[in-house]
């Protein structure tokens, strides 16, 4: 769609035009943004068949702290429609799916940031994107991770792409605001994926690094149980590492990569000296999903019976996860029957949504209507993200006005019955 009305500048950066979706895309530039390129929103001069330049946007907030990333000519392009050349857009590439290749740095000039439709297209230069890095100003003037980074004596070489990450990642959870290691973690994982070398020099960062900012283990432990068979043992041979906080960061993995692979290592994990490794390790088995017939499942079983809430529901999503349909009734207990919001049952709610447990609806539309507010809010904000509709509910609003919001969760309710039947009736 061409854009070349005369809005005011607040217009322009908030118009509401349907964004289409790229398939995959790659920004070249020479350093790795602090806003996350997935948010991107791009525009074609003169097309997308045709491109010679592309101009981007940000989100709202993303704009509003990164604002030092655009050019001259990118503020130009939003504030002054008339003054923009022939274009096609708005365009995003889908979550995920944007790369990011670090270009090498130019002895006198920096190179032009660049856009690329596919890997083996040639580069569109984005006039709208700084070719250096601008001067942030919530930047520390000090940042503990540079010494430990300047002392660190990695075992192998690493391309220049991981070195600015590992340096990012490092850095960011001392930088208010900054997600440049999301862009980060992107890179690693794509350079680890079958690389022992740079596998080796992430586990040698996670054994090395203080535990007083988390994220580096977080990311290279997340980079290494991803990258491939070999990574994700690596991750697991870590159990029982004679640190604390380093197996505590590995039960915290292995929670958020639910692989049944790790049931071994988690099984050990379950019997650790510290209660935050064991509470952690048995969040980790509700997330990978424990078969029947494992031997984990005897233990789980034996949590379910548990006097603390969250202990039974991740036995429960463990065993539901691991293939025991029956549990599911277990999960519909708990939530009909336990007076707490949902986030404080071991975060039931987020494991609904992940599950896609839309059956549960009803139940939780009861919810809606308990006596106390935060309950009600909780099994609102559940509602939201399963069924995708977000009518204004807030669990200290009237009677009324929570009764006209439930009602369209009741007729979403309603609706996906008749879907089910039909579909049962194709057969």
């Amino acid at each position: 769609m061409s854009l070349d009305t005369q809005e005011s500048p607040d217009q322009v950066a908030s118009e509401e035009l349907e964004i289409q979706q790229l398939d995959e895309g790659v920004i070249q530039a020479a350093y790795i943004p602090d806003f996350k390129v997935d948010d991107m929103i791009l525009y074609f001069s003169p097309s997308l068949e045709n491109p010679k330049e592309v101009y981007h946007d940000l989100p709202d907030k993303a704009r509003d702290r990164w604002g030092g990333y655009f050019t001259k000519k990118g503020y130009k392009f939003l504030s002054d429609p008339s003054g923009r050349p022939p274009i096609e857009g708005p365009f995003q590439v889908k979550p995920g799916k944007m790369r990011i290749e670090i270009l090498e740095p130019g002895k006198i000039f920096s190179p032009k940031p660049c856009f690329k439709k596919t890997a083996s297209s040639e580069g569109i230069p984005i006039m709208s994107l700084e070719k250096k890095r601008p001067f942030d100003q919530w930047k520390p003037t000090y940042i503990k991770s540079h010494g430990f980074m300047k002392r660190f004596e990695a075992p192998h070489a690493v391309p220049r792409a991981v070195d600015y990450a590992l340096w990012e990642v490092e850095e960011s959870a001392e930088i208010p605001g900054s997600v440049s290691w999301e862009n980060a973690e992107q890179i690693l994982l794509e350079y680890a994926q079958g690389n022992s070398q740079v596998q080796e020099v992430l586990g040698e960062l996670f054994e090395k690094r203080s535990e007083e900012f988390s994220l580096g283990s977080e990311v290279y432990l997340r980079v290494l149980g991803k990258a491939d068979e070999e990574g994700l043992k690596k991750v697991c041979d870590y159990h029982n590492y004679p640190m604390t906080t380093k197996r505590s960061q590995v039960a915290k993995a292995l929670a958020q990569l639910g692989d049944q692979r790790s049931l071994d290592a988690l099984l050990v994990l379950l019997e650790d000296e510290e209660p935050e490794v064991r509470t952690t390790a048995l969040k980790a088995l509700g997330s990978a999903g424990v078969p029947s017939d494992h031997r984990a499942a005897e233990i789980l079983r034996e949590f379910q019976n548990s006097e603390e809430i969250t202990e039974r529901v991740w036995a429960t999503e463990a065993l539901y996860r691991g293939g025991d349909e029956d549990q599911y009734k277990e999960l519909v207990k708990m939530i009909k029957e336990v007076d707490l919001p949902l986030m404080d049952m071991g975060e039931l709610g987020q494991t609904l949504v992940a599950l896609k447990l839309y059956s549960t609806v009803p139940f939780i539309i009861k919810r809606t209507r308990h006596e106390r507010p935060e309950i009600r809010d909780d099994a609102a904000e559940v509602l939201r993200e399963l069924t995708g509709l977000d009518p204004e509910f807030y669990g200290s609003d009237t009677l009324e006005k929570r009764r006209k919001a439930v009602k369209v969760w009741d007729r979403w309710w309603s609706d996906y019955k008749k879907q089910r039947k039909q579909e049962a009736k194709k057969g």
